[in-house]
């Protein structure tokens, strides 16, 4: 289980803030936790009483916490049992009526603006299938390369090119490059990717990690060793430099597949699989314990690439064809 520590002070001293907290709180731990095979589908959870006095608060402020994250999907109440960590059945249930509420919410606001909800969604549809936009994605090394170009493909519907950092001065691949609607990095090489859109007259963007994702990370690096399991050695030199001021006397170990023996990570041991790893992995054990994060980017890089793909639609369109 999670060791949880108390969460930051609310921005007032409000009941609804400090629940809001508290439930962002607990959120945070248990998709870290899922994601590093810490916490497990159906694994229980902290009693109210427990964290409402590690934490300081009211327990009713952390009954209503967990309240929210059933509502997220993420916990589940039993009654005179306690809170566990969510089944993976009510994944598609959630998410449809995520979906379905965030509709509502749109196509209301929408309409509120003189807009039909035929148009809107006219519009997004366009947004995915008028155009295929594609994206150049660089980075030093296989895994975060493969990392990038899968979301974007799946979550995004660009089609990309990868593009080795060492490789973007050859003329061959600048060729490349200008044919690309998007320029995709990560933050670690924004200035050098930065430079190169200058110079194409191209746009960029710099992606992120899910905050959770390092937060989770840093937090067991102060208990244990952190295991990543990778295939490039040269993304084995960044994580261990990424990582190397939050760790005190625990580090970040990475193994590569088809090289280092993964039975020497430890059963139960914090563990982060990249895309590339567990591709290769196939069905083996260490791959079905620890659950896959479907998206790695931030909601600021998402935000963002949806703000390009919309923005790309609307400058396509006629006046006349506009919403």
């Amino acid at each position: 289980m999670i060791t949880l520590s108390p969460p930051p002070p609310g921005r007032d001293s409000g009941k609804a803030v400090q629940r809001q907290d508290i439930a962002e709180h607990l959120r945070t731990h248990i998709h870290s936790g899922l994601h590093l095979g810490r916490l497990a589908p159906g694994q229980r959870l902290p009693s109210t009483r427990e964290l409402a006095a590690r934490f300081g608060v009211d327990q009713r402020h952390v009954t209503r916490a967990y309240h929210d994250l059933v509502i997220d999907g993420l916990v589940d109440l039993r009654p005179r049992s306690g809170c566990y960590v969510a089944s993976e059945r009510n994944v598609g249930s959630r998410q449809l009526r995520s979906l379905a509420q965030w509709a509502v919410n749109a196509l209301a606001g929408a309409y509120d603006a003189g807009l039909r909800p035929t148009d809107v969604a006219d519009f997004l549809r366009g947004c995915f299938t008028s155009h295929q936009l594609s994206a150049a994605c660089i980075e030093c090394n296989d895994d975060q390369l493969h990392g990038l170009s899968v979301e974007l493909e799946s979550d995004f519907g660009f089609t990309t090119t990868r593009v080795p950092l060492r490789q973007i001065g050859d003329d061959r691949i600048r060729t490349q490059l200008q044919r690309a609607d998007l320029l995709v990095t990560t933050a670690f090489h924004r200035s050098e990717v930065r430079r190169l859109a200058r110079e194409l007259g191209k746009p960029y963007l710099a992606i992120t990690v899910r905050p959770e994702l390092l937060q989770g990370i840093e937090e067991a690096l102060r208990s244990e060793d952190v295991y990543f399991v990778a295939t490039d050695s040269r993304f084995a030199e960044k994580a261990v430099s990424m990582f190397a001021a939050a760790a005190t006397s625990h580090e970040v170990r990475v193994l590569l597949v088809g090289r280092d023996e993964l039975s020497a990570i430890p059963v139960g041991a914090s563990t982060y699989i990249m895309r590339r790893a567990r591709q290769m992995l196939g069905d083996r054990p260490l791959a079905a314990r620890v659950i896959a994060m479907k998206s790695v980017f931030a909601r600021e890089s998402r935000r963002a690439l949806l703000a390009f793909i919309a923005e790309h639609m609307a400058t396509e369109r006629t006046p006349a064809e506009t919403v």
